[in-house]
């Protein structure tokens, strides 16, 4: 929702890649297609209070998405002990109930208004300044993404270079400004943290880390490090008007809202609709219109970056109620909800006759079932295009470098760079420049 509300504000803004190289001079610095996708939310009501829940289309879609489990395996992987972590494998035998860690996840709350927000809380450092808190973020490599239902194959897929459109750290770096930075940002500031430390994998392997702090991400996000707080403040205020709005027409209900925003415009679309089976032909939908000034003088959302004490940023909106009739605010809706899906590719070796068979075999979170639960959309998948078919064909050459590399390197010993406690090292113990070791099989 908030990213929706930012859309409508900025125009869409373009974010800021000056700090790449000149390779992306000429790339996009639009958010990805997946930014906009319209969004569906619960506002579940108990005893005068409202919750927002997501509120996927087939919430079976999520279960099916392999990096929906390796998001939390990963978030294990990092922050338990090697042996501990060993326990909590499928291979491994089932914990007992006094093995079990029963600690609470531990969580921040942050109040705007009438908003009462939570965010989890990863992990701490005391070199952190401010609070020291920030969020563990797995992002696969690109294919992965881009070719979700083939990972296994594209997990062969390699970043081999710190520059370069192709195989290096720079295009996941760039793909995270344009495709995750708002939503990070927008969460960090729920938890009062410091930033994000990002984990590159192909699902394999791990590439590597990186810290990005928010002020980071405010400076890629909006060409100005020092006002990503103000957007943030403005977004969490139309959010609670909207839903105000909102909870209006269906008073002590639960409803369904659709989100859609219009950038370019300067719109936001919101359907709304009682889950309530003796409600179900009513439907409202409210359109919000934004007008941004500095000081006064109307601008383009573009413009919000050079906001400052000489020109406050000001948010002149209004909401609108259609009065038209159900059945053409139904196709409105109808056809929003069908921009909700990014179709996936075929994945290598499954015809449109297999689909369906092989979609039934897909389970990470328990015993594989023989049968899907529901019959698949085949319209759900489509052919590979020439540049799916090209990471294809890297991910595979990745994966034959990696076994040769592997087969080369068999038997030698491995080196660990920088770990703490280590009393092995090759070099003399004089050296004061050499780095210790550790040394293994």
């Amino acid at each position: 929702m908030l990213t929706h509300i930012y859309m409508m504000l900025s125009n869409e803004k373009l974010v800021d890649t000056s700090s790449l190289s000149s390779q992306f001079i000429n790339e996009p610095r639009t958010f990805t297609p997946a930014q906009k996708l319209p969004v569906s939310v619960l506002l579940n009501h108990k005893d005068g209070v409202y919750s927002t829940d997501s509120n996927p289309s087939d919430p079976g879609l999520a279960e099916k998405n392999v990096l929906s489990w390796m998001g939390t395996m990963l978030e294990k992987f990092l922050t338990v002990p090697a042996v501990e972590f060993q326990t909590l494998l499928r291979a491994s035998p089932p914990l007992s109930q006094a093995k079990n860690d029963g600690r609470r996840e531990a969580y921040r709350y942050a109040k705007f208004g009438k908003y009462v927000m939570r965010s989890q809380l990863d992990c701490h450092d005391p070199r952190l300044p401010g609070t020291g808190i920030f969020d563990i973020k797995t992002r696969a490599a690109l294919p992965i993404r881009l070719d979700l239902m083939n990972w296994e194959e594209n997990s062969g897929y390699l970043i081999r270079h710190l520059q370069g459109t192709l195989e290096s750290f720079e295009k996941e770096y760039y793909d995270l400004i344009r495709s995750a930075f708002l939503k990070y940002s927008f969460q960090a500031r729920i938890g009062n943290m410091d930033g994000v430390f990002v984990t590159y994998h192909n699902t394999a392997r791990i590439f590597g880390f990186q810290y990005v702090p928010l002020e980071e991400m405010d400076q890629r996000l909006y060409g100005n490090s020092n006002v990503g707080q103000v957007v943030f403040e403005r977004c969490l205020h139309l959010l609670e008007i909207i839903n105000s709005e909102v909870i209006k027409h269906f008073p002590g209900k639960t409803v369904s809202c659709l989100w859609d925003s219009v950038p370019k415009n300067g719109m936001l679309r919101v359907w709304v609709e009682p889950i309530d089976s003796k409600q179900r032909k009513h439907i409202v939908e409210i359109e919000v219109h934004a007008v941004n000034y500095l000081g006064s003088q109307v601008v383009s959302g573009w413009a919000i970056s050079q906001q400052g004490p000489k020109k406050p940023w000001k948010v002149h909106y209004k909401l609108l109620v259609s009065s038209d009739s159900y059945e053409v605010i139904r196709r409105r809706q109808q056809a929003s909800r069908l921009r909700q899906f990014m179709y996936w590719n075929l994945p290598a070796g499954v015809s449109e006759e297999d689909i369906q068979r092989h979609w039934g075999s897909i389970n990470y979170g328990g015993p594989a079932s023989k049968s899907p639960k529901a019959p698949l959309n085949p319209k759900l998948f489509r052919k590979p295009d020439k540049r799916i078919d090209a990471l294809r064909t890297l991910a595979k050459k990745g994966k034959l470098e990696t076994d040769r590399l592997a087969l080369e390197h068999a038997g030698k010993r491995n080196i660990v760079w920088g770990q703490p406690g280590e009393t092995a090292s090759p070099y003399d113990s004089s050296d004061a420049t050499s780095s210790k070791v550790e040394w293994g099989t």
